[in-house]
């Protein structure tokens, strides 16, 4: 199964060729209404990584919110899987447990056991 950040990806590629071949749009979906129990996670970044990440979400035609979320739920799929491949045992591995992400959420993102 993709994950959800491939498919973001994945949408916005096909989106761009039907573009190219004439075919109508369909509209992104809205990131408005972020469930007010969220916590909002920032971190500075050098400006070449932000002009990158804004970019990329313009490329998917989401938010960059939307887009930064993707990618964290992403890795932390990831560290999962790399801790469950490798045999780490679950006292010292990083395994997550699916939380509700509310409406316009993912749906998907993990939080550590």
């Amino acid at each position: 199964m993709r994950s959800q950040f491939n498919s973001l990806c994945t949408r916005a590629v096909l989106q761009r060729i039907d573009e190219s071949q004439g075919v109508a749009a369909v509209s992104a979906p809205d990131d408005r209404g972020v469930p007010s129990d969220w916590a909002n996670v920032c971190a500075r970044v050098p400006e070449g990584l932000s002009e990158q990440i804004s970019e990329a979400a313009r490329f998917c035609g989401i938010s960059k919110r939307r887009f930064i979320e993707a990618c964290l739920v992403e890795g932390l799929r990831q560290l999962e899987e790399v801790s469950r491949s490798e045999g780490v045992p679950e006292d010292i591995g990083y395994f997550a447990v699916p939380v509700d992400a509310g409406p316009g959420g993912p749906g998907g993102e993990r939080r550590a056991a």
